[in-house]
């Protein structure tokens, strides 16, 4: 998984590209370097929105939750150690995903309200999304 410790920024487009920075305070460039992209996925549907929690009730590991027009798919996020010349390599990996039946325009997430049950043992973490009205 990616490290706890430090900020991410997770940035998804409506062309379906999903990408990763980890941003570094001690370099003063103005220009993005190589090493701050962390991962670039080309997803196949559009990104309307990007939510990281606790979203897998068998695990404490954080995930990247991905809301599409028709879908919301959650990912797990993992590195491996590379070479001093390669750096680190990350890893998308689908957990899950729920096909929505309505066009969703946005999601949202958390314990609603301390809603407890068999599904909160790991993870206390719900996702809700909001279909556009025709």
């Amino acid at each position: 998984m990616i490290k706890y410790l430090t900020d991410k920024i997770v940035v998804g487009s409506y062309m379906g590209m999903l990408r990763i920075f980890s941003p570094n305070a001690n370099k003063l460039s103005d220009e993005g370097s190589a090493d701050a992209q962390l991962l670039e996925v080309q997803l196949q549907n559009a990104i309307i929105q990007v939510e990281v929690g606790k979203f897998v009730s068998c695990s404490e590991q954080l995930h990247l939750a991905v809301l599409h027009p028709r879908k919301l798919s959650v990912y797990s996020v993992s590195g491996t150690a590379g070479n001093v010349e390669h750096g680190d390599q990350y890893q998308l990996k689908l957990v899950y995903e729920h096909n929505l039946q309505r066009t969703a325009c946005n999601m949202t997430y958390g314990t609603f309200g301390g809603v407890t049950g068999w599904w909160t043992r790991y993870s206390n973490e719900m996702i809700s999304e909001g279909s556009c009205l025709h």
